[in-house]
């Protein structure tokens, strides 16, 4: 006859319960602990002028041009890709497939996928109408009456969005072009955007003397890069920001915006003088 084996201390089951739980840990934490950042795939948004536009190649713009700067003087390799729509480039990020967002306004949920570089620039969000639109505009709450209108993906900031979510009537459309085109067929009576999108469209549609930008701004929001949390590139954040800090204060970054804009409107033929561009605001 064999001897009952002796039930196990309830110390020892607590003990090799955790043991068996920190092998499981390291074991499955051990690929992502020891990735290691071999190329920055970097995206971003195909129709924001003077930061990002898509061309035959891929994305152009003073993003481009900067990240290239930084990812050069830092030494690691970098891929910039045209990911389709701006929805599709967040999305790309997000979820890993891509590693880098190279312009984007910073909002608390975007926070929670994303990890944020220093701001390198900022944009005014504006309202647009056209100039025989009866609106009477003084701030955000003279909007409620009238129907409006985004483009999809798009986010200003988690006041104004949260915001609009709750007190204005607004259309989600595609792309800035298709924004205007319902503005000009008056289907909606407002648009709402980052204003240098706004100026280069309206500007390609022929809408530059109908259309009238309506002050003051909504907001100005910042503008960031970011990377996902997802990839092993992210560690790379808090150099790209150190990098950032010293070229916005050189007056690298606001040249590279010039630039872009006399780039851009040479590739469309269009002789559209830059606006003038709003310092970064303190708060940032």
């Amino acid at each position: 006859m064999t001897k009952s084996r002796k039930p196990r201390s309830s110390r020892a089951v607590r003990m090799l319960s955790f043991l068996t739980v920190m092998a499981l840990f390291v074991m499955q934490g051990t690929p992502a602990a020891s990735a290691k950042c071999k190329e920055i795939v970097a995206t971003g948004h195909p129709d924001y002028v003077p930061f990002t536009w898509r061309t035959e190649d891929g994305l152009e713009g003073a993003s481009v041009d900067l990240i290239k700067l930084i990812a050069n003087k830092l030494k690691v390799p970098l891929r910039v890709v045209h990911s389709g729509s701006w929805k599709r480039a967040q999305a790309a990020v997000a979820s890993g497939e891509a590693d880098m967002l190279i312009s984007l306004y910073k909002t608390a949920g975007r926070e929670g996928r994303l990890v944020y570089t220093s701001a390198f620039s900022s944009e005014p969000v504006v309202v647009v109408s056209l100039a025989d639109t009866n609106l009477n505009y003084r701030d955000r709450s003279d909007l409620k009456p009238f129907q409006g209108g985004v483009v999809i993906g798009d986010s200003f900031g988690d006041d104004l969005d949260t915001y609009a979510r709750s007190a204005l009537k607004l259309h989600t459309v595609p792309t800035v072009e298709h924004l205007l085109n319902l503005l000009d067929h008056r289907r909606i009576q407002y648009g709402i955007h980052g204003l240098y999108p706004v100026l280069v469209t309206a500007h390609k549609l022929g809408m530059s003397p109908r259309m009238r930008t309506l002050v003051p701004p909504l907001t100005q929001e910042a503008m960031y890069m970011a990377m996902s949390k997802k990839s092993a590139c992210r560690t790379h954040t808090a150099a790209i920001s150190a990098e950032i800090e010293i070229m916005r204060a050189a007056g690298i970054v606001d040249q590279l915006l010039n630039d872009n804009w006399e780039k851009w409107g040479k590739s469309e033929n269009i002789g559209l003088a830059p606006p003038a561009l709003p310092d970064l605001p303190d708060k940032y």
